[in-house]
């Protein structure tokens, strides 16, 4: 070793941290993260670092830069913490697989928050007029690589298929198996779903289960993956899958039962959907629309590459422009032609169905795919936005939960063409479909939209009383040695709950997980109401300005809020909404009597020194109001009121409406 190299080893001496590893694959575990782990930990140590922090990024891609939050994460930790010097990684690849752009886009926010990146394992001079080149080409070899890897990928799957090794459905269905054969044609086991994301290995006559494989609520990781050399082939399933299947396409292609009516002869005979809860109208849908329960799987409807996808004799480049790549989570979808689409005989699944039910569930099933193409291409056709609630006028959703449950409701158009109404509906009604249940009701949303805002105008309007509730929350508020205490006992119990919950799903079985149920509910309940209280205490230590006076607090609180009544009702649907998640904490509706519930806060920024318009408006960061405010400020509370639903049966004249009373302090 030369002088240079003790010097350039002596500048990381005693400086901080932090270890990035990531691989884009996680179905096989983390073999190749904690390698990654150990060979950066045995290197930090040698040069004399110390280590702050280990982030591991299991199933992430590095060619979407729009993916990885975990870049900007360590930005705002380095302003805000100021807790790690230095970045390390095992290769530039690592890092990303972005092309120059990003790679220098990295390196460029990195230098400017004071962070040095480390790649042990290139080759990279540390000073030097050509180390911006050198760097150049390694961030363009990576994404290169990442492309001939995709070309790689995509080819052997098209030669899998015309060789009928592969089934081009890449799910297996409801109540349906894969059965693996070898290269010579003779079945060798069974691969089976389970409802919470395990899979069990059956010998090929299904008689006895040779392994379990996954983990509950674990995804793909430790899936079963197919080799080069065997065969697979979709085969009928579990027998009382089977015949839920038969009797779904008897009562709609016999019968002429829809989706809805199916998803609730079901959820009321107690039959779990293939997630395990009760079924909805649209996976009740997704059955009977499925081929492969005709004898054919249906495959290549849909191209979701970032590089290439399925050609008809080679794979094709997908020409996705530089902003899509720079910006979106996953790869666009891009719905290819039915000329594209790819047929392939299941010759175990001709027998599913009675011949006469097959015969037309297949027609029927190429007709409604088909049409469902043509309204895709039509360009008269709507494009659905991302965001939902960007210019929703519900301008309530996200405050409003259903007493009886505790789900949040959505905001929905009900009636007929030419009158139709808005409306808030529990998302559990559509989700798991019960005639005749209290879920299913709607609420008037023009009604209690203007009862909230006419409470809030009121609120606003009793200065006294926004007065006396400051100056009594900042008297109450424990002290900062107490609230640390109540938050560390809150995330014991918060973290306690999570492993129990976690040891249940790994040593019970899919009978005692059914019994078990409405222990894990009551476990989730407790774990909600902790993260809540958290968030409190947490918002508590975040106070900045505790050492004002307490009368010159309350001053600010009336100034700042002065006014604000009078805009409320002139205010466009964006704003309005970005206010009502400031002030309104949460609205429970009782489904069966429609009454409400209004619990009013005042918004940390009242509190705060700077301008009253910037807290009203989204910021560019956040979409909406509530991400917005929800991390700062001392909570207090404003009011409780108790808004009774009003509506004259049988009267088209008078509109429901809500009668608000507040309680008494």
């Amino acid at each position: 070793m030369t002088i240079n190299d003790v010097r350039r080893e002596d500048k990381w001496r005693g400086l901080r941290f932090i270890i990035l590893v990531r691989q884009s694959d996680d179905s096989q575990g983390s073999t190749s993260t904690e390698a990654q782990l150990q060979w950066l930990r045995a290197e930090g140590e040698r040069l004399g670092m110390v280590l702050v922090d280990e982030i591991i990024l299991n199933g992430v891609t590095g060619s979407l830069p729009g993916k990885r939050d975990d870049l900007p994460q360590l930005l705002d930790r380095k302003r805000d913490q100021d807790d790690f010097d230095v970045l390390v990684v095992q290769r530039l690849d690592r890092l990303t697989r972005g092309g120059t752009s990003h790679g220098f886009w990295i390196d460029h926010e990195f230098e400017k928050a004071g962070i040095t990146i480390l790649a042990t394992g290139d080759d990279l001079p540390e000073d030097g007029r050509y180390g911006g080149l050198i760097k150049a080409a390694k961030y363009d070899a990576a994404r290169e690589q990442a492309r001939s890897i995709g070309q790689r990928s995509v080819q052997g799957m098209m030669h899998a298929i015309k060789q009928g090794r592969n089934c081009v459905a890449s799910r297996t269905s409801y109540g349906c198996d894969r059965l693996y054969l070898t290269s010579d044609g003779k079945p060798s086991f069974v691969i089976r779903n389970l409802a919470d994301g395990r899979q069990h290995k059956l010998t090929h006559d299904k008689n006895e289960i040779i392994d379990t494989l996954g983990q509950a609520g674990g995804g793909v990781k430790g899936h079963y993956r197919k080799q080069k050399d065997e065969h697979v082939l979709i085969v009928p399933g579990e027998d009382v899958k089977v015949g839920v299947v038969r009797d779904i396409f008897d009562l709609h292609y016999n019968q002429h039962w829809g989706g809805k009516r199916i998803a609730d002869l079901l959820n009321r005979r107690g039959i779990r959907s293939p997630a395990g809860k009760g079924w909805s109208q649209r996976q009740v849908e997704s059955i009977y629309e499925n081929p492969i329960y005709c004898g054919v799987a249906l495959g290549q409807r849909i191209s979701q590459g970032i590089y290439y996808k399925r050609g008809e004799q080679h794979p094709e480049a997908v020409n996705l422009d530089a902003k899509t790549l720079a910006n979106c989570h996953v790869a666009p979808k891009q719905h290819r032609p039915p000329t594209e689409w790819l047929w392939q005989d299941q010759p175990l699944m001709k027998d599913f169905l009675p011949e006469p039910v097959a015969v037309k569930a297949r027609q029927e099933i190429e007709k409604v795919l088909l049409e469902r193409w043509q309204r895709r291409q039509d360009p008269t056709q709507p494009t659905r936005s991302t965001n939902k609630h960007k210019n929703s006028a519900y301008i309530l959703t996200g405050l409003l939960f259903a007493k009886q449950d505790g789900e949040d409701l959505s905001g929905v158009m009900c009636g007929n063409e030419g009158h139709r109404k808005r409306y808030y509906r529990n998302r559990k009604a559509n989700a798991t479909y019960c005639k005749g249940s209290v879920l299913n009701r709607l609420i008037s949303a023009e009604a209690l939209e203007t009862a909230v805002v006419k409470l809030l105008r009121n609120v606003l309007l009793d200065a006294p009383m926004l007065r006396e509730r400051v100056l009594q929350a900042i008297a109450d508020r424990p002290s900062t040695d107490a609230s640390r205490t109540q938050l560390a006992e809150a995330q014991r119990e918060r973290d306690a709950i999570a492993k129990r919950v976690q040891l249940i799903f790994q040593t019970f079985d899919d009978a005692d997980l059914a019994d078990a149920k409405p222990v894990l509910k009551g476990l989730n309940a407790q774990g909600r109401a902790l993260e809540h209280r958290i968030a409190e205490l947490t918002r508590a230590l975040e106070y900045v300005d505790a050492d004002s006076a307490p009368e010159e607090l309350a001053d600010r609180v009336i100034e700042r809020l002065s006014g604000i009544d009078a805009q409320l009702p002139n205010l466009p649907a964006v704003t309005l909404r970005n206010v009502l998640r400031a002030f309104v904490e949460r609205i429970e509706v009782d489904m069966a009597s429609k009454n409400a519930a209004v619990s009013l806060r005042l918004p940390p920024w009242a509190l705060h020194r700077g301008d009253l318009a910037m807290c009203l408006a989204p910021s560019s960061a956040s979409p909406t109001g509530h991400e917005t405010h929800q991390h700062d400020g001392l909570v207090i509370h404003l009011t409780h009121a108790d808004c009774r639903y009003v509506h004259t049966r049988g009267s088209t004249t008078v509109p429901p409406c809500y009668d608000c009373r507040r309680r008494a302090a």
